[in-house]
Formats: C-alpha cells, structure tokens, sequence
C-alpha cells in the first residue's frame, strides 16, 4: 500500500533492498515483490529476529497496529521527502 502511495506521489520507488537476508523472503507473493524489495530498501521493513538470531518478514502473515504504526512512521521519515 505505501508503495503504491509512494509512486502515485511521485516519490522514488526505485530502491531495491536485499531480500535474501531474511529466511522467508521465498513466501513473498510475487505480486508484491517489488514493492517488499522497495521497503526493505528504504528502511521501512527490518523483518523480525526470532529465537535462532535469524532474521524474518513474514510476508504471509498480519501486521499488528504497532507494526503499522512503525512502518507508516518510517515511511514518513524516510520515503516521504
């Protein structure tokens, strides 16, 4: 959605993130992957440590509020200039 947002607004979306550093990044809907590899890039998803120090997104899963609110706070901060 702030991808969308992003390139409707005429902001850059052509930041790239690696994706191959969180252990799920194969689940990504193709659909989205774009738009995933974007906000990595800019700094609005960082994934999530879980007990083995490996690094996740959870591409399938819901975010909770607080999730969105750090995700929709970064993008203010950081994609939208």
């Amino acid at each position: 959605m702030l991808y969308n947002y992003a390139g409707m607004k005429g902001y850059d979306v052509s930041t790239k993130g690696n994706m191959s550093r969180f252990t799920d990044s194969g689940r990504t809907s193709a659909w989205a992957t774009d738009a995933m590899a974007w906000a990595v890039g800019v700094g609005i998803l960082n994934g999530s440590e879980n007990a083995d120090g490996s690094v996740s997104l959870n591409p399938q899963g819901n975010a909770s509020r607080a999730q969105v609110t750090a995700m929709t706070e970064r993008f203010c901060g950081k994609a939208a200039k």
